[in-house]
């Protein structure tokens, strides 16, 4: 029989990442706002503005995308941290 070998820190570790990209996608079009105004020069910070804005709809639905996948791997070592536990108290007292 096979043993699952789950790294659960590592797991929790990319959920958290996930977080952090989501919520860097979120954040874009301030970023991109704080870009253009340092720029110095209006048809650079017209053409980030308007690549942000072109942007806007496809990166609002990956970063949601994105969101419920750190949420879904959260959920993953959430569970697996759960059942080693549970397995660990059912060996116990079998004992």
């Amino acid at each position: 029989m096979a043993d699952l070998v789950v790294d659960t820190d590592l797991v929790e570790e990319t959920a958290s990442n996930l977080d952090i990209v989501a919520r860097e996608f979120d954040d874009a079009d301030r970023y991109a706002q704080t870009v253009a105004d340092a720029v110095g020069d209006d048809t650079l910070a017209g053409a980030i503005t308007a690549f942000a804005h072109d942007w806007s709809e496809r990166r609002s639905t990956l970063q949601e995308s994105i969101a419920n996948l750190a949420e879904l791997t959260a959920a993953v070592a959430s569970e697996f941290r759960s059942l080693d536990r549970d397995l660990a108290a059912s060996l116990e007292e079998n004992q």
